[in-house]
């Protein structure tokens, strides 16, 4: 099993305060005999004009390592990745990189890395490491 991100415990506690039920940590995959893991999973029923569950998968990340540069990189790769699985073997879940807020409020003063992400166009959160919360949700 790999190593789970520093943030993985308060993710979990923002998700479920948010309302989210947790079904996977982590959710698992196959792919030519290779198991491959996103960090979580997540289901939430909500209620409208019709009961609809929403399934989501969550890749945390932290951005506490040396490179910012690099940390991107290995997401984004793994979110390429990951479409591509959930694509093939889960196509209801929708795929969610969780960002920690300081590393979301570092974006502006970072154009470069802003554009990246803007460009990507990835369904992202927001979550506050303090407070463990999600402070803001990008889709």
């Amino acid at each position: 099993m790999a190593r789970k991100d520093v943030y993985h415990d308060i993710v979990v506690a923002a998700l479920v305060k948010d309302g989210w039920t947790i079904t996977d940590d982590p959710l698992r995959f196959y792919i030519d005999d290779t198991k491959l893991e996103i960090d979580l999973a997540a289901e939430m029923t909500i209620i409208g004009a019709e009961l609809k569950d929403r399934r989501i998968a969550v890749e945390i990340k932290s951005f506490t390592g040396a490179s910012i540069i690099n940390e991107t990189q290995k997401l984004l790769g793994q979110i390429d990745m990951y479409l591509l699985v959930l694509e093939e073997q889960d196509p209801e879940r929708e795929l969610f990189a969780a960002l920690p807020q300081t590393f979301y409020n570092l974006l502006n003063e970072k154009p470069f890395l802003k554009r990246v992400f803007e460009n990507k166009q990835l369904q992202m959160f927001v979550f506050n490491e303090v407070d463990q919360s999600i402070v803001k949700w990008i889709e």
